[in-house]
């Protein structure tokens, strides 16, 4: 017998690394992880970058992102930097 595994590949949602906006404005996005929710894990998955990028739109802006910075707080900015994409995957 064959076992089949859907895997998905994708970037954390700002809901998922623990931003939690008021009015529950992003809770369509996921669940929470909780080794994400903490800055120091956060800082610790993206280590080798200065920032990260989130799938999250910023609903405020019609050109920002949320993302993590070094400290591994959790902000936006603007689409047009360079920043370091840190994928999370789901095997099931």
């Amino acid at each position: 017998m064959l076992n089949t595994y859907t895997c998905h590949l994708f970037l954390p949602s700002a809901r998922e690394v623990g931003i939690d906006l008021p009015g529950g404005r992003y809770a369509e996005e996921g669940d929470m992880f909780d080794y994400l929710m903490s800055p120091s894990n956060r800082q610790a998955v993206g280590l080798t970058s200065s920032y990260w990028w989130l799938r999250t739109a910023d609903s405020t802006a019609n050109t920002e992102f949320y993302c993590v910075g070094t400290t591994g707080w959790q902000g936006h900015d603007t689409a047009n930097n360079a920043y370091d994409l840190v994928p999370c995957f789901v095997i099931g």
